[in-house]
C-alpha cells in the first residue's frame, strides 16, 4: 500500500518543502514588488528573505505555511501546491525526502510497532531501543 507522505503530515503545517522550477516561475511571474513586501508583512518575515525562497537560493526553503499563505493570496488551489513538491523536510536536523510516497508494507508495521512498543519515541537525536534480545532485534533487519 501506497500512502502520500503530503496527506499523513497536512495537519502539521511547519515542514519544510522544495516545489519545482515551473511553479517557483509561476510564482515570481505573479508577484510584484509591492506584493511580495504585503505577503512578507503577513508571515514576519524580511521581504528580500521572501524573495529568495522564491528564487529558490541555496539555504532557503519554504515552511509549508508560508507556501500556503503565499498560494493563498494568489487563489492558487492547495492541490496545486502538493502535486508541485518535490521534496519535504520533517524537521530542523531531518533529511529531504524526495518522494512524495513512501511504501507501507507489513515488515514496515512492524518495525513501527516493535519501536513505538518499546517505549523510546520520545528520544530526540536518533533511533534506539532498550531491548537487547538478539532474537527479536535480529527480526527487524
Amino acid at each position: 500500500m501506497k500512502v502520500n507522505i503530503i496527506n499523513i503530515l497536512k495537519n502539521k503545517e511547519n515542514f519544510r518543502v522544495e516545489i519545482n522550477k515551473n511553479f517557483r516561475e509561476l510564482l515570481l511571474g505573479k508577484l510584484n514588488f509591492n506584493e511580495i513586501n504585503t505577503i512578507s508583512m503577513k508571515l514576519t518575515i524580511h521581504p528580500k528573505t521572501l524573495k529568495r525562497k522564491i528564487e529558490g537560493k541555496s539555504g532557503y526553503s519554504f515552511l509549508y505555511k508560508e507556501l500556503k499563505v503565499i498560494c493563498d493570496y494568489l487563489e492558487i488551489k492547495e492541490g496545486e501546491i502538493v502535486n508541485n513538491l518535490t521534496k519535504i523536510k520533517t524537521g530542523c536536523n531531518a533529511f529531504w525526502i524526495d518522494l512524495p510516497s513512501l511504501e507501507i508494507d507489513e515488515i514496515f508495521v512492524e518495525g513501527v510497532g516493535y519501536y513505538v512498543g518499546d517505549g523510546r519515541t520520545k528520544t530526540t537525536t536518533k533511533i534506539s531501543t532498550v531491548n537487547k534480545e538478539e532474537s527479536i532485534l535480529n527480526s527487524l533487519i
